[in-house]
This record gives C-alpha cells, sequence and structure tokens, in this order.
C-alpha cells in the first residue's frame, strides 16, 4: 500500500515538475524561492551516486526501490528550479550552473535500467517499473532541458 501511494506520488511530482522552456521565457517572476545554489553541486552528485549505486547493481536491496523512485524524484526537484533561475541571469545562480555544467551529465543517464534485476529486486509489478521508467526518462529530459538553458545564457566548460 506504502508503494502505491508513493508511485501515484511520483507520478503527480513528475508531471508538475516538467518544465516548459517557452514559459521559462516569458516569465518575469520567480515562481520558487530564491534558493541557496552553492551546494547544489554536491546536492547533485550525492543523488547521482545514490541512483547509479542502485542502477548498477546485479543484486540491489530490496529496501533500495522506495529510494531509487525519492533519488529520481529529488534529482529534478533539485535541478528544477537551477533551470528556471537561470532565466533571470543572476550571477549566484549562473556560477552554480557552470559548476553544474562543468561536471557533466549524471553518471545514472549512462546506467541503463536493468528491468530484470530492479523487478526482481523490488518485487515491483509492470505498472510499478513503468512508473520508474517514466521518472527516469524525466531526469533526462531536464538534464536536457538544463543543457539547452546553459546554451542559451552562453555557459561553457
Amino acid at each position: 500500500m506504502r508503494l502505491s501511494v508513493l508511485l501515484i506520488s511520483v507520478l503527480v511530482s513528475a508531471i508538475a515538475v516538467e518544465l516548459d522552456e517557452d514559459e521559462t521565457e516569458e516569465s518575469t517572476t520567480h515562481p520558487y524561492p530564491i534558493a541557496e545554489f552553492s551546494q547544489l553541486l554536491v546536492t547533485l552528485n550525492t543523488i547521482d551516486l545514490e541512483i547509479t549505486k542502485v542502477l548498477g547493481s546485479l543484486s540491489p536491496d530490496k529496501d533500495q526501490g522506495d529510494q531509487l523512485i525519492s533519488n529520481l524524484q529529488g534529482y529534478v526537484y533539485e535541478l528544477g528550479p537551477l533551470i528556471h533561475h537561470m532565466a533571470f541571469e543572476d550571477a549566484e545562480v549562473l556560477m552554480a550552473a557552470k559548476s553544474v555544467y562543468r561536471q557533466g551529465a549524471p553518471r545514472f543517464l549512462s546506467t541503463p535500467i536493468n528491468h530484470e534485476v530492479v523487478q526482481q529486486a523490488f518485487g515491483w509489478d509492470e505498472t510499478q517499473m513503468k512508473v520508474l521508467q517514466v521518472l527516469y526518462d524525466n531526469t533526462a529530459k531536464t538534464w536536457r532541458n538544463f543543457l539547452n538553458m546553459c546554451e542559451r545564457q552562453r555557459i561553457e566548460s
């Protein structure tokens, strides 16, 4: 039951966090509170490491399933506001964006989901596996949105 509620929450969050590039350009106010971005790279690296560890394992622990879902959501939750704030050309935000950009794509995006291993380890059904795939794809899309915004802001390594 807990996992079902979590999965519904995940789907709603994934839909809510998606960023529309056109809306970012038209916005003139900050919809998110101004955040402290100085620790963002550390946070993203920690989340990336945890996701990569689970996806790269041939025998992940059964209790890591909820954390995997939470970490995928967390990556988007952390990166999304940065993408939005980049449009306002705030120096602190652009400096944080440059450090994330220099780090490169998250490692877990080059670690494909081994559906058989994940499904067996976590005891997930097909619906739960689809939710995982949607979250993974949404995270990849958010990363591409970040790269597009870096290009617009002429952020280079």
